[in-house]
């Protein structure tokens, strides 16, 4: 039994990564690329080009300035950690963690400007569930990287080069108004 208030989700297209809306820095999305936690074969493959630079991909929004939560389900395709991103105003400002998709435990976390974001990671069979809650952000952001630590770039993702073929699968991205994350 499930008991949690009603929220909505404020993303549209939460699960289409190849849809427009979502912007891609030095990655390519494919969808039904793999086995989400819903046991269908509806979870997006994220990889990183093989370009020099930050490879991710995001939402750019604005939210009233109150507490919401990003949440983003996210599993090892050949590169073994994910970068999960919240921020306000470009690379100035932001919260960014890494996350080691073999064991869920957060191995970095690196942020500009000031912050007071929650963190929680779930496991959810082969997946982790990341989420980031915090006040007023404009912009939502996930990547993969071959590192757990590094010397961040922008939006505290690192600079490297994909092989083109390596990823991450990302299912159920969502964002919500409130302090803590509720049913995808």
């Amino acid at each position: 039994l499930l008991i949690e208030e009603a929220r909505t989700n404020l993303l549209t297209h939460s699960n289409d990564f190849t849809n427009a809306v979502w912007i891609n820095t030095n990655n390519s999305n494919t969808a039904n690329a793999g086995v989400s936690p819903d046991g269908t074969s509806n979870a997006n493959k994220v990889v990183p080009s093989t370009n020099a630079g930050v490879h991710y991909t995001y939402r750019d929004l604005s939210f009233l300035n109150t507490d919401y939560s990003f949440s983003v389900y996210v599993a090892s395709s050949g590169y073994g950690f994910a970068t999960i991103c919240a921020g306000t105003v470009g690379v100035a400002d932001y919260y960014a963690v890494v996350i080691d998709l073999s064991d869920g435990t957060q191995t970095a976390l690196y942020s500009q400007g000031t912050h007071s974001k929650t963190v929680t990671v779930e496991p959810v069979g082969s997946y982790y569930r990341v989420t980031i809650s915090g006040n007023g952000e404009k912009y939502y952001v996930v990547g993969a990287s071959d590192t757990g630590t590094y010397t961040p770039s922008n939006y505290g993702f690192k600079s490297f080069s994909g092989d083109g073929t390596s990823g991450i699968l990302v299912y159920g991205a969502q964002i919500e108004a409130g302090a803590f994350p509720t049913s995808y």
